[in-house]
């Protein structure tokens, strides 16, 4: 299940999936969160109209092999959704600054429950990333019968010179490689 609501200038990529027809949002759903393998049961879109509107989404999603597993063990990604992608491209001489239009904050909470026959052998310990153009921070919480997973990715709005976009480069594969940890569970 994932239950997730979209405001501020995530609202407008939003409102496109609440305003597109019942194939064309499944296609879209199914392309963005871009699991091998995910059947979608059920989505529902609703836009709630406030001074600042909202567009809350509501998924289930099965994703029959996940998971990897190797002899008793289990590994499960802690970041299902909306991983960082790759890192920008490394360009050799870049002439232009670094320039990130407004601040942004995208937080997830995603529950991961324990699978039948295991327990939990391994959650990550938290991870925190700053750097001038942002803050990440990673927490996973075992909660006996579920792991709650913590994602928040800050952006801070500004412009920076040429040189820094190396800085930028190794925070965004700082994210990527913190959004592809792994929770381990052993067969019990």
């Amino acid at each position: 299940l994932s239950n997730a609501k979209y405001n501020g200038v995530f609202y407008k990529d939003k409102l496109y999936f609440y305003l597109a027809g019942t194939d064309d949002k499944k296609k879209m759903i199914l392309n963005e969160i871009n699991l091998p393998g995910a059947v979608l049961n059920k989505f529902n879109y609703q836009d709630i109209r406030h001074a600042a509107p909202v567009i809350a989404e509501d998924l289930e999603i099965e994703v029959p092999r996940y998971a990897t597993v190797s002899g008793n063990r289990m590994l499960i990604s802690v970041m299902p959704f909306y991983r960082q992608g790759n890192a920008p491209k490394k360009v050799s001489q870049r002439r232009s600054d670094v320039l990130i239009r407004r601040s942004t904050v995208h937080c997830d909470t995603v529950t991961i429950a324990v699978p039948e026959g295991y327990t939990i052998e391994s959650v990550p310990s938290e991870i925190s990333v700053d750097s001038r153009f942002g803050s990440y921070s990673l927490k996973a919480i075992n909660n006996g019968d579920n792991v709650i997973c913590i994602r928040r990715l800050e952006m801070k709005k500004g412009r920076h010179a040429q040189e820094t976009y190396t800085e930028l480069i190794e925070f965004f594969k700082k994210v990527s490689l913190a959004d592809n940890t792994k929770i381990s569970f052993l067969k019990s």
